[in-house]
């Protein structure tokens, strides 16, 4: 029997139109540019981040100079057949001279590696440049992800590949990253700072806001984007908009909604239920949650939870502790008790016995009573060297080339962290301690 091919849907290879009310982020927009020896562009970051509508904004201004290519992906991409007819139609597009022997719509799953993307490889070492954008990676899974990776191994230097995912995306990053060829874009850079903040809300949504109600949203939200645009809806219909600020958290409605529907809900029961319960504390490793849910395994699932769900945030290099974002863990907060009603103190009891039988500062971290523990991330102690000398958050922010949020939160974690609430008291801990 002949094999039908895929129906091509167009509007998956049409770039999001970009709103006037964005911002243009010039420092993103620079890190996106490619460079030579990079084999793959990722953007790794929750959702809401931004990220589709960065590209976006990208896609036109580097089309002015180059062919770029687009692919808005769905669960209907796990076809390869399916993924590289919409890849390669849109590539042909950017492209017309583009050609290859055999069209992915003519052949199987099967001969996609082994035929067709070898023929696309030869065929764009013709190319003087061009840039593929696959936004929503994390639809891929199987066969599909599997012939992206090829890709990325054996694109020619002519290809700029772009992707964007809500999750950690099975591609060899480790190695590209160890041989310069990778150039990733995440959740802390994504986050706006306080001055991205100030033209979004203020010059493109005309709130009016005065600077400490901005730096109060941007450190209750992190610098989410979604969370920032989630807040100026609602701010519209506020009076009292000191009174908003201050009480801004994962109860707003908006902030309820988005987060149930496109983050908890994206998760098994299991999951969903080790958020909920281990919501409580602050800070999350795999012994403390064992004990809060009664089981083993807790150490893996929060491993998998950090790859697929990035409002789980890693406070060390070694995968032990974690938090998660603050919205997120006040939505996880709020949902525990609608769903189980005067669960939350027994929980609580159980942190506490299983405190009681370990030695003194052994979990002391997972409680949300308590005020220190924990590994320095690499960030933090490059942060950390910075703050024993006299420059302020935002100039620490332009020597380390990351935003000033970054710096905030970061410098936030390491207080907490060495159980102190100041930055002299950070250095002279740090230096008791020899992290200096």
């Amino acid at each position: 029997m002949t094999q039908l091919a895929p129906a091509l849907l167009l509007t998956k290879l049409r770039p999001p139109t970009v709103r006037e009310q964005w911002v243009a982020r010039q420092r993103l927009l620079n890190r996106l540019r490619p460079e030579p020896g990079v084999r793959l562009t990722a953007l790794i970051a929750p959702a809401g981040s931004g990220k589709t509508t960065l590209l976006g904004t990208w896609r036109e201004i580097e089309a002015v100079r180059r062919p770029v290519a687009w692919v808005s992906l769905d669960e209907g991409d796990t076809d390869p057949v399916v993924l590289w007819s919409h890849a390669f139609e849109s590539l042909r597009r950017a492209c017309p001279a583009l050609e290859v022997s055999c069209e992915p719509e003519n052949l199987d799953a099967g001969r996609i590696v082994e035929t067709f993307l070898p023929n696309l490889a030869n065929a764009l070492t013709e190319q003087d440049g061009v840039a593929l954008v696959l936004d929503d990676f994390h639809r891929l899974s199987g066969a599909s992800r599997d012939s992206v990776a090829w890709l990325v191994e054996h694109a020619p230097p002519s290809l700029q590949l772009v992707i964007s995912t809500r999750t950690e995306p099975a591609l060899p990053l480790s190695a590209l990253r160890a041989h310069g060829e990778l150039c990733e874009v995440r959740a802390d850079e994504l986050g706006f700072t306080e001055g991205e903040a100030a033209v979004f809300l203020n010059d493109r949504l005309d709130l009016g806001l005065r600077p400490e109600q901005i730096d109060g949203l941007v450190s209750r939200s992190e610098g989410w984007p979604a969370g920032l645009y989630l807040a100026a809806l609602s701010l519209r219909g506020v009076e009292d908009r000191k009174v908003f600020v201050d009480s801004f958290d994962g109860y707003s409605r908006g902030v309820v909604d988005f987060l149930v529907e496109e983050v908890l809900e994206a998760h098994d029961p299991a999951m969903q239920t080790l958020m909920l319960r281990c919501s409580i504390l602050d800070r999350l490793c795999g012994p403390i949650c064992d004990a809060l849910l009664e089981q083993d395994g807790s150490a893996r699932q929060l491993r998998e939870l950090a790859r697929t769900n990035l409002f789980l945030l890693p406070l060390d290099d070694n995968g032990h502790w974690y938090r998660f974002h603050r919205l997120f863990a006040t939505l996880l907060r709020a949902e525990l008790e609608h769903r189980e009603p005067g669960l939350a103190p027994a929980l609580q009891r159980r942190v506490d016995s299983w405190q009681r039988d370990q030695r003194p500062n052994a979990g002391s971290g997972g409680s949300r009573a308590s005020s220190g523990g924990g590994e320095l991330s690499e960030r933090e102690r490059r942060i950390l060297r910075a703050l024993t000398g006299s420059l302020s958050e935002r100039d620490i922010a332009r020597e380390l080339y990351v935003s000033h949020n970054t710096v905030h939160t970061h410098t936030r974690s390491i207080y907490r962290k060495l159980g102190v609430s100041s930055r002299a008291e950070a250095v002279q801990q740090a230096r008791e301690r020899g992290l200096l």
